[in-house]
């Protein structure tokens, strides 16, 4: 590495960092990037200019497959560019067809999976390519960064690390969260984080001969971690290995629970012990019965279904490789009703405690967290809880939508006794659904099931796996 800082009289510190080698590639690297896209035209559009007009023109053996999920793209195919509807099974089911499209083709030695809400610069590219042909370890796969798009001097994550096991309540630890990248320090920081066991799929590039279990059918979440740990890949990154992408906690709703949860709970089946399973099922519980208790009946349900259909095994998964029917299902549960014109101005003019309380024809209850039955949801982000101590009117002056708590006593003891009934059983139900993990696991990635899944009538199956 050679790096160099500056410091002149009046002006600022100007620092400058580079990774040199005069070795000679180690590796032949023909990259094959496959973004998997559903309905966002204009997304995928940027993608396709940039990799036309100026990424394949310096990467002749290089190749870009847009694997349309919605099948409403109208761009043309070129020598280096195919476009390919696929059926909508989610980023699994995308990029696994993606995969199987670049291997079969013969014409490849790796793939770079890229999101379609995913935006790097070409240098990203260029970046990656150099770091695999230097690649001297087994197994490499480059994770590149997560900028946020509305500040993209802020990292969102590098890489992460699944917890396999211990006692704390989460499954992964992210590596570099919101390092302020205008730091020539916290830049340092970043290319000595090295210990991540994953990454996401919103850029992350790996040696076909490397792959031997295919994505898992999550459909959505949780198949990027599932993928790099089934696979044995060394996570490694690099700065200006980068995207930038919208926030991943403005992606909210019930429906995103319901999918975080169910894979959340199957990761841990998966490549878990015993003891986090518990620990796992045990902080779902405890959010769907927190939801429960406070009137947003949408949400528990949404996790408790999440529960019920991951322990059910991977043969639920590959009865169900599409959510939609599901994801209608939660989206429809339990709608908020939105607040009238006359409830809102009450809302405003009351900002107090006392205010919000008018609103309703008794006190409203407070939780040991403070909220108030009443949620709010900035336009196009998920509804949100409001804190006694926010501002209900400030929200409404940045384009925030109210929503109102009901109670319903019979919806709530039936959730009630859904939660009490899964706590009661959680040890066996843990141990049962690992036995049908264990049993099922290799069975429902296999090259067979996916080329069922997407009817892939024309490729030979056993391309992969062996």
């Amino acid at each position: 590495m050679f790096a160099s800082r500056g410091a002149y009289v009046g002006k600022p510190l100007q620092v400058a960092g580079q990774w040199l080698t005069d070795d000679a590639p180690r590796n032949q690297v023909r990259l094959a990037t496959v973004m998997t896209t559903f309905r966002r035209e204009t997304e995928a559009s940027r993608t396709y200019l940039r990799y036309r007009d100026e990424i394949l023109p310096q990467l002749p053996e290089a190749h870009l497959y847009l694997i349309d999920n919605g099948q409403t793209l109208d761009l043309p195919a070129t020598a280096q560019i195919t476009v390919v509807p696929n059926a909508n099974l989610g980023g699994a089911g995308g990029f696994t067809r993606g995969l199987l499209e670049a291997q079969q083709s013969g014409k490849f030695t790796h793939v770079l999976f890229m999101d379609d809400d995913a935006n790097c610069l070409p240098e990203a590219i260029f970046r990656t390519i150099a770091l695999l042909r230097h690649a001297t370890g087994d197994r490499v796969a480059v994770a590149g960064a997560m900028l946020l798009e509305e500040s993209p001097w802020v990292q969102y994550e590098s890489s992460a690390e699944f917890l396999r096991s211990g006692k704390e309540p989460t499954l992964w630890r992210s590596h570099g969260a919101w390092r302020d990248l205008t730091n020539w320090r916290e830049c340092i920081r970043n290319d000595l984080d090295t210990d991540g066991n994953y990454g996401g799929w919103w850029f992350f590039a790996f040696a076909i001969k490397d792959v031997k279990a295919l994505p898992f059918p999550f459909f959505v979440r949780g198949d990027d971690t599932d993928f790099s740990l089934s696979n044995d890949l060394s996570i490694t990154t690099l700065n200006g290995i980068a995207t930038t992408c919208p926030n991943l906690g403005d992606k909210s709703g019930h429906t995103t629970e319901y999918l975080s949860a169910r894979s959340w709970l199957a990761l841990g089946l998966l490549h878990s012990d015993a003891n986090r399973c518990e620990i796992l099922l045990e902080r779902l519980l405890r959010q769907a019965r927190h939801c429960n208790a406070n009137w947003d009946y949408g949400r528990a349900h949404a996790i408790l279904a999440a529960i019920e259909d991951a322990l059910e095994g991977p043969d639920y998964f590959s009865r169900n490789p599409s959510t939609v029917a599901r994801t209608k299902e939660i989206a429809t549960f339990h709608p908020l009703p939105v607040l009238t014109a006359e409830e809102r101005s009450r809302l405003v003019r009351g900002r107090k405690k006392k205010g919000l309380e008018r609103l309703f024809d008794h006190p409203s209850p407070l939780t040991d967290s403070g909220y108030l039955p009443i949620i709010l949801a900035p336009s196009g982000v998920a509804p949100r809880r409001v804190h006694t101590q926010g501002s209900p009117y400030k929200a409404e002056e940045q384009g925030g939508v109210l929503y109102r708590l009901i109670h319903k006593p019979a919806l709530e003891q039936t959730l009630a006794s859904r939660i009490k009934a899964l706590h009661k059983a959680r040890k066996s139900l843990v141990a049962q659904a690992a036995a049908r993990y264990r049993a099922d696991n290799e069975t429902v990635r296999s090259a067979e099931s996916w080329h069922a899944r997407l009817d892939l009538d024309g490729m030979s199956p056993a391309i992969l796996g062996n």
